[in-house]
C-alpha cells in the first residue's frame, strides 16, 4: 500500500474530553503514531471509530504495515522488520589501549661460525706415506721424515720413554717397550758431570729439562730437572693438551713431556720471534712436536744433522709435511732436543738416527685386543677385562 502524510495527529481521550477507556486497537495506533512522529513516517491506521484515520480500501483492518522512507544504500531485510532507525549516525571507532609491553633484552648477533685451521705452506712435498698400525702412519721425503698419531683410533696410545731406558738407542728402546710402534727422542737434557759434553757439571747424571711422568709415575729428582714451569705436553684421556703457562702437571695426566720453544702457534709461525743465535739459525738435527686443534693428534719431524736446518726451517717442514699426508692442520708446534738426538725408529723399518743413545724419549703404542674391543687405551681409566694392559718387557740382563 501507499502511505500518506497526515499532518493532523491523532486526537487523545484527553483532548478529547472522553472518559472512556481506549481499546487495544488504539492503544496500537498512538503507539505507532508516537514511532511516525519521531521517524518522520506516516502511519495509516485502520480503526472502528473516528475521523482521525483514513482508511484505505486496500488497508486490511486487522494489520499494520510499517514502510521506511527510501534513501541511497538502503536495503530493507526480508522476511523481518526493519529497524526503525533508517538513518544511523557514523560511530567513532572504539579507542584500544595497548596493553604496556615489558622491555625485551636486546638480542646478540649470533657468532659467525669459526673457520677451519689452516696452515701456510711454502712448497709441497711428495712423501712416502706407510701406515704403521691402525692410526699411527710415517712419511718419509728426502730431507727428513714424520710419524703421526691419531688417539681417536682405539688401541692407540702416547706413552713417555721411562728413565730405566735412559741411555738406550731409540730401536732398542722401541724392542724393550711392549706394544710400542714408534719411538722418538724428546726434550733437552744434561749430560753427567764426568761426559766429555757435559752441559751441567754441578750434577752427576743424566736429566731431562721440564716435568717428567711416565705411566703414572714422576721421574725422580736429578733424573728430571725442573726448572719449574717451562712449557709441556699432558698426555691422558683428553688426549694431547698443550700447558704453556707456569703450574704443575694435572694429576690425572698419566704421561708428561716437556716441550721447548714454541715454534708454531694458532696455524702461524712464530719461530721469528725466537731471536738470533746459532742455536736458531745453525743448520742441525731438529726434532719438531706438533698438535692438531683438537689435540688429538701428535705428529714428530725429524731431519738429522746430515741434513740439517734452522729452526724456522724445521717448523715450516713440518707443517709441509702434515699437509702433504692429508693430516689436520698443526695448531702448536715446538721446538725439541736436535743435533745427533733427532732420531726415530719404527716397525715398519724407519730408522733416521746418528747412534746417540738418548735419555728423553716418546713411544706410540698400538694394542691389537684394544683396538677390536673398541677401548681407547688405559689412559686415566682402568682397562677393559680381557684386554692386555700397557706394560714393558724386561730389558738385557
Amino acid at each position: 500500500m501507499r502511505l500518506r502524510k497526515d499532518p493532523t495527529p491523532a486526537p487523545t481521550h484527553r483532548e478529547t474530553g472522553s472518559r472512556r477507556k481506549l481499546s487495544a486497537r488504539e492503544r496500537l495506533g498512538l503507539t505507532l503514531a508516537s514511532t511516525a512522529a519521531v521517524t518522520g513516517m506516516v502511519v495509516p491506521l485502520a480503526s472502528s471509530g473516528g475521523d482521525h484515520v483514513a482508511p484505505s480500501s486496500a488497508t486490511s483492518s486487522s494489520s499494520t504495515t510499517l514502510t521506511p522512507p527510501a534513501h541511497p544504500g538502503y536495503v530493507a531485510p526480508t522476511g523481518s522488520r526493519p529497524p526503525l532507525d533508517t538513518h544511523p549516525q557514523p560511530t567513532s571507532p572504539a579507542t584500544v589501549t595497548p596493553e604496556p609491553t615489558q622491555p625485551q633484552e636486546p638480542t646478540r648477533p649470533a657468532k659467525p661460525p669459526k673457520p677451519p685451521l689452516t696452515n701456510h705452506i711454502t712448497h709441497r712435498m711428495h712423501p712416502k706415506v706407510t701406515q704403521v698400525a691402525p692410526g699411527i702412519v710415517q712419511g718419509v721425503v728426502p730431507n727428513g721424515s714424520m710419524v703421526a698419531i691419531d688417539l681417536k683410533v682405539a688401541g692407540t696410545r702416547i706413552e713417555v720413554v721411562g728413565p730405566q731406558h735412559a741411555g738406550e738407542l731409540p730401536g732398542t728402546m722401541r724392542e724393550h717397550i711392549k706394544n710400542a710402534k714408534v719411538v722418538a727422542n724428546g726434550e733437552m737434557f744434561h749430560f753427567g758431570a764426568d761426559h766429555p759434553q757435559a752441559l751441567d757439571p754441578t750434577t752427576n747424571m743424566l736429566g731431562v729439562l721440564g716435568y717428567a711422568r711416565s705411566n703414572g709415575k714422576d721421574w725422580p729428582k736429578g733424573e728430571a730437572i725442573n726448572p719449574p714451569g717451562g712449557n709441556y705436553l699432558e698426555f691422558g684421556k683428553w688426549g694431547v693438551r698443550v700447558v704453556t703457562k707456569d703450574r704443575k702437571p694435572d694429576p690425572k695426566a698419566v704421561d708428561v713431556m716437556g716441550v721447548h720453544d714454541i715454534v708454531w702457534q694458532d696455524g702461524k709461525s712464530v719461530a721469528g720471534k725466537l731471536g738470533h743465535s746459532t742455536f736458531i739459525e745453525g743448520k742441525f738435527g731438529r726434532t719438531i712436536f706438533a698438535v692438531n686443534e683438537d689435540g688429538s693428534r701428535l705428529y714428530i719431524w725429524v731431519n738429522n744433522a746430515n741434513h740439517g736446518m734452522t729452526v724456522p726451517e724445521a717448523a715450516q717442514a713440518a707443517v709441509n709435511m702434515a699437509h702433504a699426508m692429508k693430516l689436520p692442520a698443526v695448531k702448536w708446534a715446538f721446538n725439541e732436543d736436535g743435533g745427533g738426538s733427532s732420531s726415530v725408529s719404527t716397525s715398519k723399518g724407519l730408522e733416521d738416527t746418528l747412534g746417540r743413545p738418548l735419555v728423553s724419549a716418546i713411544a706410540f703404542l698400538f694394542n691389537l685386543k684394544a683396538h677390536h674391543a673398541g677401548t681407547h687405551f688405559n689412559w686415566s681409566e682402568p682397562v677393559e677385562k680381557g684386554v692386555e694392559p700397557v706394560g714393558h718387557r724386561p730389558g738385557p740382563q
